[in-house]
């Protein structure tokens, strides 16, 4: 029986906001690197005070001339698409961490919708 291979995906095109400042770097002859959260809205549900976000939360990272321009053009609560890899990866100290990334290998900025009236509304274009 010949044997079953698996294609080699990995490939991931998220849309959210920037949470956060981003952590750009210049790392000299090894280029530029820039660090940042994605927030992502999942939905919502109903409580009793009312309605609540789902939210989850992404890190990733750029390299090169991608975190140059990304740099140059996002900020704290920009909409945008981001397109790249997963990566996990553990962290040892006192207690063991493991994280998943996405690799960023291109983005696209998005602007508001005019018609945004509602700041809780998720409108782009």
């Amino acid at each position: 029986m010949p044997e079953l291979r698996m294609p080699r995906l990995n490939q991931i095109t998220i849309a959210g906001t920037v949470a956060n400042d981003l952590d750009f770097r210049e790392n000299g002859e090894r280029g530029c690197i820039l660090h940042g959260r994605l927030q992502v809205r999942l939905g919502a549900h109903r409580t009793s005070s009312g309605w609540k976000k789902i939210l989850s939360f992404f890190n990733f990272t750029m390299k090169g001339r991608t975190a140059e321009n990304a740099f140059d053009l996002l900020e704290k609560d920009s909409p945008v698409v981001l397109i790249g890899r997963l990566r996990s990866f553990s962290r040892d100290g006192d207690h063991i961490h493991r994280d998943v990334e996405i690799l960023v290998s291109d983005f696209q900025l998005l602007s508001r919708s005019d018609s945004d009236d509602d700041e809780d509304e998720d409108t782009y274009k």
